[in-house]
């Protein structure tokens, strides 16, 4: 099997694995199929009234034209608007239900008890994810506002501790009827504890996963632009300066200015096109950044995108740190689906695959040298 699939597993920690389901886990999964028919039953139950409700507002639609093309008003129209609102909502929040209770419901019971195969990991459900303080220490994600978290779990390997965390990053964006929350990052979240400090920070953002970030600073440079050009225009058509508008203009394009100025980070140019081509790179301190990203890192790198699905890459080498943000929108860690069988074992292995792809990260730093390079300064 090729490792690069998203659901490789070395053949001696896959066979370790199936001996460990049918022994320790196999009969807990029977016993979820009568809990998974139960949620199944609400499903459908649901799902009848929702299309009894749709063939409903059709018929009165129906009824409401016929009435309109006569030249009668009617308050049926009314009232299908409002059977209709009522039906999405139904259908966004009800609909949902069962199979929102049925996954809660079954990783409770099941999921301690997968972790038990690796010994020391523990699941901490929507507890315990990466702090919101050490995301914001990171630098990858700017003007963030809240953290929310759905799975997460803390261990070690090979004595390195870690924490993995399925979580959501909103931020607030302004519109006409006030503020709104919208996510600006959701994925899996890697932090890893190594043994000694950085010298200094070193920041890995994938271009992919900064569009909006580079639409965002062409249109601060164009307004910019076009405050000056506007003032340039009212002094050459009247001789006179619109000082106010002068003033606005000075204080936006010296906040620009001042804040990449002010910048502590400078971009690290490298070698690999490929990767340069992909990442945007910028760290405190250039020669320890090129320490740390060896081709080797950055080919496992790739290889961990695929494995979780991942639309975006983003790392963070800071203090004693490794903070890593797989950017998916896929429900990761999931052992059982409310529309197949309880005893499927495929589901259960993603998990633990997923898992090893987490263990490669550790193993790769520690092939490429990343403890013993990142201290090493070139001699005088």
């Amino acid at each position: 099997m090729n490792e690069q699939h998203k659901n490789y597993l070395p053949e001696k920690l896959e066979k370790e694995f199936d001996e460990f389901y049918r022994a320790r886990l196999l009969q807990d999964f029977m016993f979820l199929e009568p809990l998974r028919k139960k949620y199944l039953r609400q499903f459908v139950l649901f799902l009848v009234i929702f299309v009894f409700g749709a063939f409903v507002a059709r018929v009165l639609a129906e009824r409401v034209a016929m009435y309109e093309s006569a030249g009668e008003t009617t308050v049926l129209s009314d009232l299908v608007a409002i059977l209709i609102v009522g039906l999405l909502f139904f259908a966004g929040i009800f609909l949902k239900k069962p199979a929102q209770n049925y996954k809660k419901d079954t990783k409770k019971m099941v999921m301690p008890k997968i972790m038990d195969f690796f010994k020391n990991i523990t699941y901490l459900s929507n507890r315990g994810g990466i702090s919101e303080s050490v995301l914001q220490k990171s630098d990858l994600f700017e003007g963030m506002a809240n953290v929310y978290c759905d799975d997460t779990f803390r261990g070690s390997i090979q004595g390195t501790e870690f924490q993995l965390g399925e979580q959501r990053i909103t931020t607030y964006v302004q519109t006409k009827n006030g503020r709104r929350e919208v996510t600006m990052f959701q994925g899996i979240f890697l932090l890893f504890q190594l043994g000694k400090k950085f010298n200094g920070q070193t920041v890995v953002k994938d271009k992919k996963g900064q569009i909006w970030v580079y639409f965002l600073s062409f249109l601060s440079v164009a307004l910019v632009v076009l405050l000056v050009a506007m003032n340039v225009e009212d002094f050459m058509s009247g001789g006179e300066i619109q000082w106010d508008f002068l003033v606005w203009t000075l204080i936006f394009a010296g906040t620009l200015l001042y804040g990449f100025f002010k910048s502590k980070y400078k971009k690290v140019n490298l070698e690999d096109v490929v990767f340069a081509k992909n990442w945007r790179v910028k760290a405190t301190d250039q020669v320890e950044a090129r320490y740390i990203l060896t081709p080797a890192l950055m080919e496992r790198m790739l290889k961990i995108k695929k494995m979780f699905y991942g639309k975006s890459l983003h790392f963070a080498f800071f203090d004693n740190q490794v903070l890593i943000a797989v950017g998916t929108s896929k429900d990761m860690f999931e052992t059982t689906s409310l529309f197949s069988s309880a005893l499927n074992y495929q589901k259960v292995r993603e998990v633990i695959a997923q898992f090893y792809s987490v263990f490669a990260i550790l193993e790769e730093m520690k092939q490429s040298g990343l403890k013993e390079k990142r201290t090493k300064k070139k001699s005088l």
